[in-house]
């Protein structure tokens, strides 16, 4: 997805177009794996969870991606980055403590549900809002030839750091 998303972005397509096109994926997938029927076995999870991921992968990968674009100025970026991160973690506390809150923190299949039912209004809302309301980065010329597996695997391995980070 990161290669395709890549091709696309070098075309002149926007990086939006696959985060947009996740979104049902990844709902679909956790509506299946979170409000699950009780006879739900090992086939049916294996499926649900691989929707699940690819709905993720298609929203994460270029978002991840489009942030680094957003600007040249690395202190830019670095807060871009920050801040992306400050919001999962907002997030991720908010879905923590709202069950307590909702009194229903006791029942975990009423928890998934409200998990569940929640990302049907917040994430085509959020991801919508990021596709219309960011303006458009220009796309590279094309000058440059496009990166391969090989020569970013070699490029990753000669940053020492790098290197450091993979072995730990």
């Amino acid at each position: 997805i990161g290669l395709y998303s890549d091709r696309l972005r070098r075309q002149g397509m926007s990086r939006r177009l696959l985060m947009v096109t996740g979104v049902p994926v990844l709902i679909l997938g956790i509506e299946q794996l979170f409000v699950a029927p009780p006879d739900a076995g090992f086939g049916y999870l294996l499926l649900w969870n691989l929707v699940a991921y690819v709905g993720w992968t298609l929203i994460a990968v270029p978002y991840y991606a489009w942030g680094a674009e957003l600007s040249t100025d690395r202190h830019i970026r670095t807060r871009l980055a920050g801040s992306r991160e400050g919001f999962t973690i907002a997030g991720i506390c908010i879905a923590i403590v709202l069950p307590t809150l909702m009194g229903i923190a006791e029942q975990p299949d009423q928890v998934l549900r409200v998990i569940s039912h929640s990302l049907w209004l917040l994430l085509p809302l959020t991801v919508l809002a990021a596709a219309l309301l960011t303006p458009e980065q220009p796309a590279p010329t094309g000058d440059e030839p496009a990166a391969t597996p090989g020569a970013l695997a070699a490029t990753l391995l000669a940053n020492r750091p790098m290197r450091r980070l993979v072995a730990a």
